[in-house]
């Protein structure tokens, strides 16, 4: 199983939508190309916004189970959503007090890497919805991944934080996990305003191929409208540029992550 955490520490950059539509984008092509293993999506977020577009309750099983002081390790946290070939991992508010345990930077957060390694043999990729923080739950993300998909908006603040994250990937590396940098998806991309476009050409000037122009998501009206009936953009609106993007993704991920062309 190949494992991508979705982060920013900043919030408000597109990670539930991209973790959301991406899932929902492999799901179809899963189905289409008749593969047996399945996607995985995990709600590392308190705010279990991910939680609440995958099903209608409020799960009792949640992945607040492996933060616990006294961790439950031997449950099985997936659980079924609408998708045929896509599971699910919940959250759960309490999730919050995680990063007040005392645990360091480094030590303490490999709990999420040693339980996605016993799901192998059922998923063929793991898709990570960080919370918006630069702490112990974000952390146990990039140390479970392989690869670190990063969306980024257009404005001064969140072009700084990409140098921070930077930081922090490069400190997990240090400590000897193999996570990779898979590429800034820039998100919410208006072309009428000189910011936008500004931070485009500043984004591909200091990381080159490392931006993912390529796959940018548009400012599009469909995808907040598709997220109130808990449906994603793909679902709702199928002929929209943003749809098109994130389908354009998920063929990207599967050649680039998995190794095939579904195309």
């Amino acid at each position: 199983m190949k494992i991508i955490a979705v982060a920013n520490q900043k919030g408000g950059v597109g990670k539930t939508t991209t973790t959301f539509t991406l899932g929902v984008a492999l799901n179809r092509i899963f189905v289409q190309n008749r593969i047996r293993r399945k996607v995985l999506l995990v709600d590392l977020d308190p705010q279990g916004s991910l939680t609440k577009l995958l099903w209608d309750e409020q799960p009792e099983i949640t992945i607040n189970e492996l933060f616990a002081a006294e961790p439950v390790t031997n449950i099985d946290l997936p659980l079924r959503t609408r998708y045929k070939q896509l599971d699910g991992i919940a959250s759960l508010i309490s999730l919050a007090t995680t990063d007040f345990y005392g645990n360091t930077l480094i030590k303490g957060t490999e709990r999420l890497r040693n339980y996605l390694q016993t799901l192998g043999d059922i998923y063929e990729i793991c898709l990570i919805d960080c919370p918006p923080s630069l702490g112990t739950l974000t952390v146990n993300g990039l140390i479970a991944a392989d690869y670190l998909l990063l969306p980024v908006t257009l404005d001064a603040l969140s072009l700084l934080g990409v140098h921070d994250f930077e930081r922090i990937l490069q400190l997990v590396q240090k400590h000897g996990y193999g996570i990779q940098l898979l590429g800034y998806v820039p998100v919410m991309l208006d072309k009428r305003y000189k910011t936008h476009r500004i931070g485009i050409e500043q984004l591909e000037k200091a990381y080159g191929d490392k931006i993912l122009t390529e796959f940018t998501i548009p400012t599009n009206a469909p995808i907040p409208t598709a997220a109130m009936y808990k449906r994603s953009v793909i679902e709702y609106r199928s002929d929209s540029p943003a749809t098109h993007q994130y389908m354009k993704l998920a063929y990207y991920v599967c050649e680039k992550v998995l190794g095939f062309d579904a195309s």
